[in-house]
């Protein structure tokens, strides 16, 4: 096996994929359907295809190398009636696809616990660039990405390189995003509202786990130039905005809390108040922040409600780098 010293990102289309799904091609259904009503087309490695609604994945394609595609989903979409002929290898000609396709996406059921809380917030946040021209005047970043994980079978070496540095290359991020600066921006989504206060808590820390990972392969160029062909053909396909800037910063993360119509829930007696959620979770943000690899801003928090997105930022009592007359304010604090 090759042996090569950079993980990948091997995520962009080939063009014999993006060929099929541009107007009037084989695939063009997909793509119309896959952006549109809380369903997320995305790209994976192998020229796969996955339409997701909230956090659950409806279907996954594979173009062949002989022209034909299969399509593929988890057992549970798979088995119910509408999806009638769907899942099975399809020749490019066939012009029964769209009809059947349609059949299955408007009918097809999906767990409320797959789109509620954490899909809401999932689905929310990917669509926070999308609503600034008809809902919201600001966005902080496009995504372009989901479930990120970087690849590292070809890099084995570099893998116990990176576990021997504590960057533990082995979670998914839960989107990737590009900010107006051309920043790489790793987003850690939580739902205010759920019950799983430790998810919360050690957010934090979880995001420090993959910045530090990022971080160091962020540095190579391969990695870079990866990301943006997925990026470039994914504005090609109008799956992404044109105006996304080339890559071309450095690295920021962010915590981002949504779901606002639970953004304050009722906790029951056994539950912590909110005050000790909050200071819980500023602990945790404090103590990953001491520990960022050198050049990477602080952990930011954002919140997203009906008026749009926006960062929350405290007060730093003590800040030893902090110099007479320098603000103490800082991103990434929960107020």
């Amino acid at each position: 096996m090759t042996t090569v010293k950079y993980a990948r990102y091997e995520r962009a289309p080939s063009d014999e994929l993006k060929n099929l799904l541009r107007p009037g091609k084989f695939l063009a259904p997909l793509l119309i359907r896959g952006n549109h009503n809380n369903l997320d087309l995305h790209f994976r490695p192998g020229d796969n295809v996955k339409i997701y609604r909230g956090l659950t994945s409806l279907l996954e394609l594979h173009l062949k190398r002989n022209n034909q595609v299969t399509l593929t989903a988890h057992e549970t979409y798979k088995n119910q009636e509408c999806s009638g002929e769907l899942f099975t290898t399809w020749e490019i000609d066939d012009h029964r696809f769209e009809k059947v396709l349609d059949g299955y996406l408007n009918n097809v059921k999906v767990d409320e616990r797959h789109t509620k809380g954490e899909g809401d917030v999932q689905t929310r946040w990917e669509r926070v660039a999308e609503y600034q021209h008809h809902l919201w005047k600001f966005h902080p970043w496009i995504p372009f990405d989901r479930e990120a994980r970087l690849d590292y079978s070809l890099a084995l070496d570099l893998k116990k390189e990176m576990d021997l540095r504590d960057g533990n290359p082995r979670g998914k991020i839960d989107q990737l995003a590009v900010d107006p600066k051309g920043n790489l921006v790793l987003l850690e989504l939580k739902d205010s509202g759920s019950k799983d206060l430790k998810s919360i808590y050690y957010a934090p820390h979880q995001i420090l786990e993959y910045i530090k990972e990022w971080h160091y392969a962020f540095g190579g160029s391969e990695i870079r130039n990866q990301i943006q062909k997925l990026i470039d053909a994914r504005k090609e396909l109008g799956l992404t905005p044109d105006n996304v800037p080339q890559l071309g910063g450095g690295i920021r993360a962010a915590i981002c809390f949504g779901n606002y119509r639970h953004s304050n829930p009722p906790r029951t007696p056994e539950e912590p108040p909110m005050f000790e959620v909050k200071r819980r979770y500023h602990e945790a943000l404090d103590d990953a922040n001491s520990k960022l690899p050198s050049g990477v801003p602080p952990i930011e928090t954002w919140k997203l409600d009906e008026k749009g997105p926006y960062q929350v930022v405290r007060s730093i009592h003590r800040r030893p780098s902090a110099t007479p007359g320098e603000s103490r304010r800082q991103p990434g604090d929960v107020s």
